[in-house]
């Protein structure tokens, strides 16, 4: 089973997992006929499970000469928002992710990865729906907003198959500015807890800022390409349990 499956597999036990609490009985709970969450904080904390736009070239392999890609877009990893709801219509959030891709091709020197982390700020659009006898009430958002990704890294990983001599070549980026669109469906559930279930779209470009070296193979990474830039935009997919306060 290849990761991308594992991770579509995941993704649906979640989205079942999420559409039967939904589903759950309500009559220890009732919410109000509409939802509002104006003026109330918000915890979350959550996973996140994504791809990115492009395939970066990273080299080719010893034995077979086949090409090798990563993705510095995507990824998995897992991400703590903070959100306030500014009215009935509108929320800011802040949020926190630490993310890592790594290369899909198959290939027996070693491996890459592709580090990053982000602060995203949202502006989040509301649109609530009511509870009923079969659903807890919720609400659908819709966002936009910009990006600080940091404490972004590439490491390519080679062991030699004839010597045994295990490299390691790294390349830092520097922070880079980058802007996203998302959706969201947030079911509410008893004692102010939410389930929430989104989308988000975003682009970002890394620079490199230094590199460095470990092994004698090392160097040969930096024969194929001189990774002066990586294309980080991506699609993600985030799940996510939350808590609202006062």
């Amino acid at each position: 089973m290849t990761s991308g499956h594992k991770y579509i597999r995941i993704i649906t036990a979640f989205a079942v997992f999420l559409l039967c609490l939904a589903m759950a009985p309500v009559a220890e709970a009732r919410r109000s006929s509409t939802v509002d969450t104006a003026g109330r904080f918000r915890l979350e904390i959550g996973g996140v499970f994504g791809k990115g736009f492009n395939r970066e070239y990273i080299g080719t392999t010893v034995n077979t000469n086949e090409d090798v890609h990563l993705r510095a877009g995507g990824g998995a990893g897992y991400s703590i928002t903070a959100g306030y709801g500014l009215s009935s219509s509108f929320d800011f959030d802040l949020s926190w992710a630490s993310i890592t891709s790594t290369n899909k091709d198959h290939y027996i020197e070693g491996h890459a990865e592709f580090e990053k982390k982000r602060l995203l700020a949202t502006l989040k659009y509301k649109m609530p729906f009511s509870s009923s006898l079969d659903f807890y009430g919720g609400q659908i958002k819709i966002g936009a907003g910009i990006g600080y990704y940091f404490d972004s890294s590439m490491t390519l990983y080679y062991t030699h198959q004839a010597t045994g001599y295990y490299s390691v070549y790294g390349v830092d980026y520097k922070p880079a500015l980058g802007y996203h669109v998302s959706t969201e469906f947030e079911t509410l559930m008893p004692n102010d807890w939410a389930f929430s279930l989104g989308l988000i779209v975003y682009q970002v470009n890394y620079e490199r800022d230094s590199e460095s070296y470990s092994g004698p193979d090392a160097v040969a990474w930096d024969n194929a390409t001189n990774f002066e830039s990586m294309k980080g935009g991506g699609v993600d997919v985030l799940i996510s349990l939350g808590k609202y306060f006062w």
